[in-house]
Protein backbone atom coordinates (compact mmCIF):
# COMPACT_ATOMS: atom_id res chain seq x y z
CA UNK A 1 0.00 0.00 0.00
CA UNK A 2 2.98 2.78 -1.21
CA UNK A 3 0.16 4.91 -1.95
CA UNK A 4 -1.37 5.16 1.18
CA UNK A 5 1.70 5.22 2.97
CA UNK A 6 2.92 8.59 0.27
CA UNK A 7 -1.18 9.72 1.48
CA UNK A 8 -0.44 9.48 4.53
CA UNK A 9 2.95 11.13 4.94
CA UNK A 10 1.87 14.23 2.97
CA UNK A 11 -1.11 14.82 5.00
CA UNK A 12 0.42 14.80 8.47
CA UNK A 13 3.50 17.14 6.99
CA UNK A 14 0.98 19.14 5.68
CA UNK A 15 -0.79 19.49 9.15
CA UNK A 16 2.19 19.86 11.19
CA UNK A 17 3.40 23.21 8.86
CA UNK A 18 -0.56 24.24 9.69
CA UNK A 19 -0.38 23.35 13.13
CA UNK A 20 0.05 27.35 14.23
CA UNK A 21 -3.21 28.37 12.35
CA UNK A 22 -5.34 25.71 13.44
CA UNK A 23 -5.63 25.90 17.20
CA UNK A 24 -8.60 25.98 18.42
CA UNK A 25 -10.47 24.81 16.03
CA UNK A 26 -13.10 22.06 16.13
CA UNK A 27 -11.68 19.04 14.91
CA UNK A 28 -13.19 16.37 12.52
CA UNK A 29 -11.38 13.18 11.97
CA UNK A 30 -11.77 10.08 9.57
CA UNK A 31 -13.89 12.18 6.92
CA UNK A 32 -13.56 10.71 3.46
CA UNK A 33 -11.62 12.61 1.16
CA UNK A 34 -14.49 14.22 -1.01
CA UNK A 35 -16.04 15.91 2.37
CA UNK A 36 -12.65 18.20 2.77
CA UNK A 37 -13.32 20.99 0.86
CA UNK A 38 -17.47 20.85 2.14
CA UNK A 39 -16.31 21.74 5.88
CA UNK A 40 -16.55 25.38 5.75
CA UNK A 41 -19.68 24.70 3.51
CA UNK A 42 -21.27 22.82 6.05
CA UNK A 43 -19.92 24.41 9.08
CA UNK A 44 -20.25 27.90 8.21
CA UNK A 45 -19.19 30.22 10.85
CA UNK A 46 -16.98 27.45 12.78
CA UNK A 47 -13.13 27.07 12.51
CA UNK A 48 -12.31 23.78 11.53
CA UNK A 49 -9.18 21.60 10.61
CA UNK A 50 -10.25 18.12 8.77
CA UNK A 51 -7.55 15.51 10.52
CA UNK A 52 -9.14 12.96 8.54
CA UNK A 53 -7.19 10.56 6.35
CA UNK A 54 -9.18 8.36 3.78
CA UNK A 55 -8.48 4.74 3.98
CA UNK A 56 -6.67 5.22 7.14
CA UNK A 57 -7.39 2.51 10.16
CA UNK A 58 -8.47 2.83 13.28
CA UNK A 59 -4.77 1.75 14.63
CA UNK A 60 -3.38 5.04 12.60
CA UNK A 61 -5.92 7.28 13.93
CA UNK A 62 -4.96 5.94 17.71
CA UNK A 63 -1.26 6.70 16.66
CA UNK A 64 -1.95 10.10 15.65
CA UNK A 65 -4.84 11.32 17.59
CA UNK A 66 -2.44 13.67 19.91
CA UNK A 67 0.08 14.84 17.44
CA UNK A 68 -2.77 16.05 15.07
CA UNK A 69 -6.05 16.19 16.75
CA UNK A 70 -5.22 16.89 20.55
CA UNK A 71 -2.64 19.13 20.36
CA UNK A 72 -4.59 21.82 18.71
CA UNK A 73 -6.51 22.35 21.89
CA UNK A 74 -9.71 21.99 19.64
CA UNK A 75 -13.27 23.24 20.79
CA UNK A 76 -14.69 19.91 19.88
CA UNK A 77 -13.69 16.69 18.24
CA UNK A 78 -15.92 14.83 15.83
CA UNK A 79 -14.21 11.53 15.36
CA UNK A 80 -15.54 8.34 13.03
CA UNK A 81 -13.48 5.47 13.41
CA UNK A 82 -13.88 1.77 12.10
CA UNK A 83 -16.53 2.14 9.31
CA UNK A 84 -17.09 0.02 6.21
CA UNK A 85 -18.26 0.48 2.62
CA UNK A 86 -19.75 -2.79 1.09
CA UNK A 87 -19.14 -3.35 -2.94
CA UNK A 88 -22.62 -4.18 -4.85
CA UNK A 89 -21.65 -6.77 -7.49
Amino acid sequence: MDWFRSLWIQRRIAWWLSRENDQTRSCFSRFHHARLGSLAKDFPGMKTANRGISGDVTRGVLYRMKEDVLDLNPKAVVLLIGTMTSKKR
